[in-house]
């Protein structure tokens, strides 16, 4: 299944942009993305999953890790 992902800040909402994200993984533990947003540890972020124009997954995550591209 090929799914686009979306993330977005959530205390900047009304300024921050949605970007592009690409999951690298998901488990019971969390989500793992790539995406060009600068984030901090503590950060509060809004995850979409969307196929076919339709939302398969949202959620919200605070970033507890952050780390180079595998």
């Amino acid at each position: 299944c090929k799914a686009q992902a979306f993330l977005q800040k959530v205390r900047d909402r009304g300024s921050a942009p949605v970007r592009a994200a690409v999951v690298r993984d998901i488990s019971a533990g969390g989500v793992a993305v790539e995406a060009d947003v600068d984030l901090q540890v503590g950060d509060l972020v809004q995850i979409d999953l969307i196929r076919d124009d339709e939302a398969l997954f949202c959620t919200l995550a605070s970033v507890v890790r952050i780390g180079p591209a595998e």
